[in-house]
């Protein structure tokens, strides 16, 4: 596009009034103006020289009249000049404007240019910063699960610490129950060999015998220093203060059952009314625990002849009191033997009064001695109380199961002219009550122990008829057969 003048602005036939605005210099520059104007050119006003030159060179004539002289032909030939010379300069002009355009163009292509750097820019630094808000997150996540496997580690080691713990105490256990199982072996083997040099294995009665008599000045002493002592008239006061006593104590006994809540309640109570009698001087509290002593054995002659379960309520109650008072184990034991001589293998002739005196027999109240069912009963339910104390684990192991072993030992040596029915029911109520810790505690040589018991011991008597050898003999081939039971444990 050319901003020239139009081809047919000089046709022949132009009229006046063309012409005249053709020689009209200020509409000239107008319309230059108006056409930079509207080309929205801001730099036209840096070009006022060629404007100059415009006016300087442009000397267009005021024509008058074309018909008015003759030089009008010349005239018109002198403007085609000139009006050629317009072209040209406006083609300058176009030139110029278009360079200029060219020149804004790439101005604002490059600001444009400049402008998409600076998004881009923009768009990287948001990008960064993303990745940068992303990055930190992912740290933090990381940090996070970082720390939650610490946390599960820790408590991983804590519960496997804990875990650790219980099994070393476990071990603990069971190495200080091997050790004890290996202490009480060697106890046993030093028993053998103690008795293999008095003759294989033979026992000593003479040794028993003074055992026995031990126990029974005890009881002599007791019933002299104590009983005797406290019926003085000058001990009256004391002697109804330990009466009162005695009536708290005594129901305490009968209130024993299979339940360990209540065998620690009743310990408690008769512990705290052992405590009140400390209070009344040393011959108050000794005739409190003789009469306790009494009591149990009483307690054992009664009820467990009925029920045998209840000799684990009961022997646990003595061990407990034992443990608490040193002392009671003296009165506890003194009244065993005296009840019950065969729970330390003694055993005499009951053909005489002092004979069967030492071995537990009591006269009725019409001065009868007793039928030998009922002692039979009260020795066994005695017997089995003492049995079930030696196989209860404490510490200190007051009675300790040794004791068993000591009293099968001496069942087995006594003379055939001395065994009785008597001699196998106690026999058979060890059974129940301690052959499982018996075995479990000597291992092979309980087994062969009790073979010897079961078979040999009750084969030697075959032709005596004892029921109780008849029932010691089914215990035995049950236990061959792979079944051997105890008393049931207590409930809580």
């Amino acid at each position: 596009m050319r901003f020239g003048l139009p081809a047919d602005f000089y046709e022949d036939d132009a009229n006046e009034e063309d012409h005249q605005a053709l020689v009209s210099n200020e509409k000239i520059r107008k319309d230059i103006s108006d056409l930079l104007g509207q080309l929205q050119i801001d730099s036209v006003k840096k070009f006022p020289p060629p404007i100059s030159i415009m006016e300087e060179t442009i000397h267009l004539p005021e024509l008058k009249n074309p018909d008015y002289n003759s030089e009008t032909e010349e005239s018109a030939e002198s403007d085609t000049s000139e009006t050629q010379s317009l072209n040209a300069y406006f083609d300058s002009i176009q030139d110029y404007v278009e360079r200029s355009l060219k020149q804004k163009i790439s101005q604002q292509r490059e600001s444009v240019n400049n402008v998409l750097l600076k998004l881009e820019e923009e768009k990287r630094k948001k990008e960064a910063e993303r990745k940068a808000k992303e990055e930190a997150e992912r740290l933090r996540k990381e940090e996070e699960q970082r720390n939650q496997r610490i946390l599960a580690e820790q408590k991983k080691k804590k519960e496997e610490e804990e875990r650790k713990r219980r099994e070393e105490e476990q071990k603990a256990k069971e190495k200080a129950e091997k050790l004890l199982k290996e202490k009480r072996e060697a106890e046993l083997k030093a028993k053998e060999r103690e008795e293999a040099k008095k003759g294989f294995g033979i026992t000593n009665f003479s040794d028993v015998e003074k055992q026995f008599v031990s126990y029974k000045k005890q009881i002599e002493q007791i019933k002299k220093e104590i009983v005797e002592e406290l019926k003085k008239p000058e001990n009256s006061e004391l002697k109804k203060q330990v009466n009162q006593l005695k009536r708290k104590i005594n129901p305490k006994f009968g209130q024993l059952n299979n339940s360990t809540s209540q065998l620690q309640k009743i310990t408690q109570e008769v512990l705290q009314l052992v405590g009140e009698a400390l209070n009344l001087g040393q011959l108050g509290l000794k005739w409190i625990l003789n009469f306790m002593a009494k009591a149990i054995v009483s307690q054992a002659e009664t009820e467990v002849t009925v029920s045998p379960r209840a000799a684990t309520p009961l022997a646990n109650l003595a061990v407990s009191l034992m443990t608490e008072i040193p002392d009671f184990k003296t009165y506890l034991m003194a009244r065993f033997v005296k009840k019950c001589p065969l729970i330390i293998g003694y055993t005499c002739k009951i053909d005489t009064e002092d004979g069967r005196v030492r071995m537990g027999w009591k006269r009725n109240s019409d001065g009868k001695w007793e039928d030998e069912t009922r002692y039979n009963e009260r020795l066994g339910g005695i017997a089995m109380v003492y049995f079930v104390i030696t196989q209860l684990r404490v510490e200190p192991d007051l009675v300790p199961i040794s004791e068993s072993w000591k009293f099968l030992a001496r069942m087995l040596n006594t003379p055939l002219e001395l065994l009785s029915n008597v001699h196998f029911l106690v026999t058979s109520n060890w059974w129940d009550a301690c052959a499982i810790e018996f075995v479990n505690t000597y291992g092979e040589q309980a087994k062969k122990l009790m073979n010897l018991v079961w078979d040999d011991w009750t084969a030697s008597v075959s032709d005596k008829k004892f029921s109780g050898a008849a029932r010691l003999r089914l215990l035995g081939e049950d236990y061959v057969n792979g079944s051997i039971e105890g008393l049931a444990e207590m409930n809580n």
